[in-house]
């Protein structure tokens, strides 16, 4: 998830510190859909409070010299494309993805943090899913994300003034448990499909 530039913290310029990093996240949506036949047009904002946090160590001083890089939250705007069947709803979405992404070095020797950066990176976001009918204004489902946020540079010096440089690439990966209330479908417990059967 990042690469970072020259100095006291890589081995050489170009070097790469790969961050991975795992959790649970909340979130919310809202949106539109329109239906004509079995296809399903919409539109989707949502965001996303993870907790994607990692850090990694300097190979030339590895006791002391160390970064911390964290993404939260992530908003994406997308649209969808879908196909529907008697209680089922396959798409596939894409569109924008924008995050604040956390970035901080340490010098723990001297006791001071070098760079505490707090930046929004822009990039973009696809993926699909597959919703099911419960009833009447409710439906649930799974979601899978692929987020690419661009490259953002970032510059300081260590505590021996040597330049240094970062990039933050980021990718994310997420895959989400969803349910979704239709407004203006009412919310009676009445079993029959939001999305027309097959004829």
């Amino acid at each position: 998830m990042l690469a970072p530039g020259g100095g006291y913290f890589t081995n050489g310029l170009g070097d790469t510190f790969s961050f991975d990093s795992s959790g649970v996240a909340g979130g919310g949506q809202i949106g539109y859909q329109f239906q004509f036949g079995h296809w399903v047009l919409g539109a989707e904002l949502a965001g996303t409070w993870p907790d994607l946090t990692d850090r990694q160590v300097s190979p030339f001083f590895p006791g002391s010299d160390r970064v911390e890089m964290r993404i939260s939250p992530i908003v994406t705007a997308t649209a969808r494309l879908g196909y529907a069947w008697d209680r089922w709803l396959a798409y596939v979405k894409g569109g924008y993805a924008g995050a604040d992404v956390e970035f901080r070095a340490f010098d723990d020797i001297a006791g001071v943090g070098l760079l505490n950066k707090d930046h929004w990176v822009d990039g973009y976001t696809v993926g699909g899913g597959l919703e099911y009918a419960l009833f009447q204004g409710v439906r649930i489902g799974i979601d899978y994300s692929y987020v690419d946020l661009q490259s953002y540079e970032l510059s300081t010096r260590t505590t021996l003034q040597t330049p240094e440089h970062f990039e933050t690439p980021a990718e994310v990966h997420a895959v989400t448990a969803r349910i979704n209330f239709q407004l203006g479908g009412g919310f009676q417990r009445v079993y029959e499909p939001v999305y027309e059967p097959m004829k």
